[in-house]
């Protein structure tokens, strides 16, 4: 049966990261989902090496992927949200996954401290480590991608289809390595976007 995680508190004005580290060995897919209305910045720090089958959902939650095999094999997959979104961030030094990503928006926006307002601060999917990509990605419309760290680079060695890509705010570099094809363009916002060849900023501008 399919596997569910919820992450979060109402508390306001703090963070809260939960961690789970056992594997899990059996389910069908798995989701794993914040609370929408959270007062507070929520993430759960994923580091198990994971046998579950199927596919992986986040949604209103950042999930710090701190394995390679953590998502087991299946594709990954972050909804979108007004300002409540899914979000992957990378924290495992040199890992290489192999799942294909499919993603949309752009994770969750910060709220600042006491007041209704959101800073433009999420991803979609975000490297705090040296790490790597080598399923492909695909977009729905629009994915924010970032670096939190300086001197990381995020590689995408798979193939990049889809929609318009983000590269947002890197404290690094994001470096595309493939023959993308995706069609809605680059947009590059204070940030270090390398590529390794001339195809790899897709088809659009």
């Amino acid at each position: 049966s399919p596997g569910l995680i919820l992450v979060g508190a109402r508390q306001a004005g703090s963070s809260h990261v939960c961690t789970l580290s056992v594997p899990i060995l059996s389910a069908n897919g798995l989701s794993i989902m914040g609370v929408p209305n959270n007062l507070s910045f929520h993430a759960l720090a994923f580091s198990g090496e994971n046998a579950y089958s199927g596919e992986t959902r986040i949604g209103s939650v950042s999930v710090n992927a701190g394995n390679a095999k953590c998502f087991s094999t299946g594709d990954v997959y972050t909804i979108p949200g007004k300002c409540y979104g899914g979000g992957v961030r990378l924290t495992c030094e040199g890992g290489v996954w192999h799942n294909n990503f499919h993603l949309s928006g752009q994770g969750i926006r910060s709220r600042k401290w006491d007041k209704e307002e959101f800073c433009e601060t999420g991803f979609a999917l975000g490297f705090s480590r040296n790490g790597e990509v080598a399923g492909n990605v695909s977009i729905d419309r629009f994915a924010r991608l970032t670096t939190s760290t300086n001197p990381v680079v995020g590689k995408i060695s798979g193939v990049v289809s889809g929609g318009m890509l983000e590269i947002y705010q890197t404290k690094g570099a994001i470096r595309l390595l493939n023959d993308n094809t995706y069609t809605g363009g680059t947009y590059v916002v204070d940030s270090t976007l390398e590529l390794g060849r001339g195809t790899s900023a897709g088809t659009g501008d």
